[in-house]
This record gives structure tokens, sequence and C-alpha cells, in this order.
């Protein structure tokens, strides 16, 4: 089944393959993102307006929440289980070990981190910084920043090819699609307007999502 994240509702929905409605989760305020730790079957929801991370059991419905930072938008996990955090309204990221037993802040990104996605090959951490135009990258084993990268306006959705090749960034400011090679922004992709989401299939072909002028 999928999970389509109701920001205005304040739930979590379960729908099937057919498009039916499942069953509905209860979030926090404004939730923002959704991901599914593959390892324990959770669903990791940003709560925007509460700045709280909820934790969903799907089996019994029973959530548990952890405080993040200012204005919590994406979610990534790495190799180790760990879950990364971006708080848009706190240029930072809040790095929580697997079993919730540590937590770390990495401070001073980017203005607007928005959305992360993990590298496996490089063991590094990218994140569209909305309002500063840049993707930042975080080392895994660190926990510090490695570098910034200056792409197109407003980057948002971010996305690593599932062969963990290239990292693409949707530049939604400028109609454009940002690809990156470990450190390097290599390659430019012009005319993609309004782009607002990113996903590849497991055959590596890659899906953009637009929205309406």
């Amino acid at each position: 089944n999928n999970y389509v994240v109701g920001s205005v509702s304040n739930e979590i929905y379960e729908v099937t393959p057919g498009f039916e409605m499942a069953r509905t989760f209860d979030a926090g305020r404004r939730p923002m993102a959704i991901e599914i730790n593959l390892e324990t079957g959770y669903l990791y929801v940003t709560n925007h307006v509460d700045a709280t991370l909820s934790v969903i059991d799907r089996l019994d419905g029973s959530t548990t929440d952890h405080a993040t930072d200012s204005r919590p938008l994406g979610i990534t996990f790495d190799s180790n289980g760990s879950t990364y955090v971006a708080n848009s309204g706190a240029d930072s990221i809040t790095i929580y070990s697997q079993d919730f037993g540590t937590v770390t802040q990495v401070e001073s990104l980017p203005s607007s981190p928005s959305r992360l996605a993990y590298h496996a090959s490089t063991a590094q951490i990218y994140i569209s910084a909305f309002d500063a135009g840049q993707v930042a990258v975080i080392d895994q084993m660190t926990s510090s920043v490695t570098t910034t990268l200056a792409v197109g306006d407003s980057p948002f959705a971010i996305a690593t090819s599932p062969n963990n090749d290239f990292v693409y960034v949707a530049n939604s400011g400028s109609s454009t699609i940002s690809i990156i090679d470990g450190l390097q922004l290599i390659e430019t992709l012009e005319d993609v307007a309004n782009t607002t989401g990113l996903a590849f299939t497991r055959s590596s072909n890659l899906f953009v999502t637009t929205s309406l002028d």
C-alpha cells in the first residue's frame, strides 16, 4: 500500500493499489513529509507546526513523537539506521541514532534546508536549501558539512539514482534539474518547468512531477 500526507486534516492516509482508502493514522499539526523505514516498517512523519518527528507503528497505529528543530520538512535514513530531518526554520539538520538514544544537531546550513537524499556509495547526505539555491553535503561518518554546491533557484525535490551514481536536484525557481556526481555539479537539464517532485523506478527511470502555472 501507499501512504499520503494530509497536511490540512493532520492525518496519514493508507491507500491500496486500487486507490481505495484502507485506513488513517493520526499525525501532528501540519504533517509535511513521510518515509517508510524499511528495516522496522514504521512510518516517519515530520510535523511542521509541532516541530516533531512522529514514528508510527503500522501494525497497531501507536505513535511516538520526537522533538525536532523549527519547521521540519524532509526525512532520510542512512546505512546505519540513523534518521535525518531537515529543519527549514532553523537552518539545521537533526540526526537520530537508530534507537533514538543519541540526537545530534548540525547547525548553520544554507538557508531553508528542505529535502534530503542519502548516497550509499559515498556515505553522504545531500540537502536542498530552498532559499539559498544550494545543496549542502553532510558526511555520514563525521556528521559535518563537507561542502555546499550552488545549483539553480529554489531547489526542493532531491533524489539519488538507484545505482547510486548521481544525485538529482529539482530547481523549481529556475525550471532546471541539477545533476551531482560526488561533490561536483556535472550537468544541468534546462526547461523543466514548475518541478515539485522527483522519483526513480527500480529500472532507473526518472519521474518528474510538476505543478500548474
